[in-house]
């Protein structure tokens, strides 16, 4: 059996367990969760609404990614791209009529944008099992008993994937943690935070496909064992990371005012909106350096390790402290804190 099709079993399993654990989280535990981003009873009710509906999401975005990133072992890439016009468009379009009330549709709000994202996962989905069940030739995922237990693949699965699981974790936990900071500090931190991550996260796609490239190749060259193909290629797609991080900076400083425009804030919260975007302009320069290279070539290679240790020492002895410091103790400005 095609390892690939092991792997992929085993992480499917292991996402299916974990997606089910967020939805029963957030079935019996709503409130709590939202009251760690603010302590605005107006926006927890809100969230709460979200949230009841943007459960469902997690488990079909999982099962989704696994097998996208299956389809990425094999070299086959095009689709992933494919399906992340079509979920946009779709996400885009449905947020439009329903959160607005277009085109005779009933104006739902947030559940609207709530709805938004729970089809486009549903349409992501259907996509990718359609592509692994009829089209790819691969692969062949289901072509065999691919949750069919394998010891020795399962072991080393797990030396991988334990840092590389441990790392994601502890990222995925201090950025909401870092929200909640913010969403502590003022109304319009709450509001301005998320206009601007909005469009930094809009070209951090581009960073995680580059990441993505680059594991690919890295991990293809590893495959044939060519050393000298490896090391120029890690060379060269280093030079290209830190080419295109100054030019994702540079688009994201000087289209802040056009893009900011699309907004509704008061006069307060659009200064300190346009402010954050300034910060993240630089950061996405070293950002689109250290993900790529780090997830990309240092993993593709076999190192997972790394990764883990500079996340960790580098988000909880340093980015969180520092973050909850400037914030509660030193009581900096909203823009302080997110340098911090």
């Amino acid at each position: 059996m095609h390892p690939v099709r092991v792997l992929t079993g085993i992480a499917l399993k292991l996402g299916l367990i974990c997606g089910v654990v967020i939805i029963l989280i957030c079935t019996f535990i709503p409130h709590q969760v939202v009251s760690i981003f603010t302590n605005d009873a107006g926006i927890i009710a809100e969230g709460v609404t979200y949230l009841g509906i943007i459960k469902y999401t997690f488990l079909l975005f999982i099962i989704t990614n696994v097998l996208m990133a299956a389809l990425r072992c094999v070299e086959t890439v095009k689709i992933s791209f494919y399906i992340s016009i079509v979920s946009l468009i779709v996400n885009v379009g449905i947020n439009y009529v329903l959160i607005f009330g277009r085109f005779g549709a009933p104006e739902l709000g947030i559940r609207g944008a709530a709805l938004g994202t729970l089809v486009a996962r549903i349409v992501e989905l259907t996509i990718v099992l359609v592509y692994v069940l009829k089209v790819d030739k691969k692969l062949e995922l289901f072509s065999e008993n691919f949750l069919k237990p394998d010891a020795e693949l399962r072991s080393d699965y797990a030396k991988v994937e334990i840092p590389v699981m441990l790392s994601q974790i502890l990222w995925a936990v201090s950025v909401p943690m870092q929200t909640a900071i913010l969403g502590h500090l003022s109304a319009d931190a709450i509001a301005a935070n998320p206009v601007a991550t909005t469009f930094y996260q809009y070209l951090k796609v581009i960073v995680v496909a580059m990441s993505s490239a680059s594991a690919v190749m890295i991990g293809a060259s590893v495959g044939r064992g060519d050393m000298h193909r490896i090391k120029t290629d890690a060379r060269t797609l280093a030079v290209i990371d830190v080419v295109i991080g100054v030019v994702l900076g540079l688009s994201l400083f000087l289209l802040r005012g056009s893009l900011l425009s699309l907004y509704n804030l008061n006069d307060s919260a659009m200064v300190m909106a346009d402010q954050l975007i300034v910060v993240m302009s630089f950061i996405m320069v070293g950002m689109s350096y250290q993900m790529p290279v780090s997830m990309g070539i240092l993993r593709g290679g076999g190192d997972t390790k790394f990764t883990m240790y500079m996340n960790i020492i580098s988000t909880w002895a340093i980015v969180i402290p520092l973050s909850f410091m400037s914030a509660f103790w030193w009581h900096w400005s909203v823009v302080g804190v997110v340098i911090a």
